[in-house]
C-alpha cells in the first residue's frame, strides 16, 4: 500500500504466489477517522503466477492526512490488513 504524492492517490498492489481456487478478491478501504471509504474487488484464477493486480483509491475519494487502511479478504478469511501514513500538505 503506497501514497502518490504526486497524484494525491493510494495505490495498493496485490501480489498472489499461490492460487488454489478461482475466487473474488475483496478490497476494503478504510481512512484516518475509521470508516469504510471504498471497496472493489478483483477476479483471480489459477495460473500464469506470480499474478499481479494494481488498485487505485478512487478519483472521487478525498485523500485525507493520516493512517489508512486496507483489508484484502476472500469469502470470510481474511488474507492482509495494510496500512499507510498519509502526511500532512505541509509536512
Amino acid at each position: 500500500l503506497h501514497f502518490r504524492p504526486e497524484t494525491q492517490s493510494l495505490e495498493l498492489e496485490l501480489v498472489f504466489v499461490e492460487v488454489p481456487r478461482a475466487a473474488f478478491v475483496a478490497v476494503q478501504w478504510f481512512g484516518p477517522q475509521g470508516g469504510e471509504r471504498a471497496s472493489a474487488s478483483v477476479w483471480i484464477e489459477p495460473g500464469g503466477l506470480p499474478l499481479r493486480r494494481t488498485l487505485i483509491l478512487p478519483s472521487d475519494v478525498a485523500v485525507t492526512p493520516g493512517r489508512w487502511r486496507v483489508v484484502v479478504s476472500v469469502g470470510d478469511a481474511l488474507l492482509r490488513q495494510l496500512d499507510v501514513e498519509v502526511p500532512n500538505a505541509g509536512r
